[in-house]
């Protein structure tokens, strides 16, 4: 079984964030329409938690 360490999980994190330069692109329309059923999370939802989670944090930085 693979664990899930700090590095996967900010990985993932910037992955999602990624897709913030592909808005209004072919790709970013095909990921926003497919949908996984729970507890799989579509890439969708990775990226709209991601940028939910930078509104709530700010942009502080990681020393602080």
């Amino acid at each position: 079984m693979k664990a899930f360490g700090r590095d996967l999980l900010i990985n993932g994190f910037y992955k999602s964030l990624a897709w913030e330069g592909l808005d209004g692109t072919i790709a970013f329309q095909l990921m926003k329409n497919m949908k996984l059923p729970p507890p799989l999370k579509s890439e969708y939802e990775k990226y709209n938690e991601a940028k939910m989670l930078i509104r709530a944090l700010g942009s502080k930085s990681c020393s602080q």
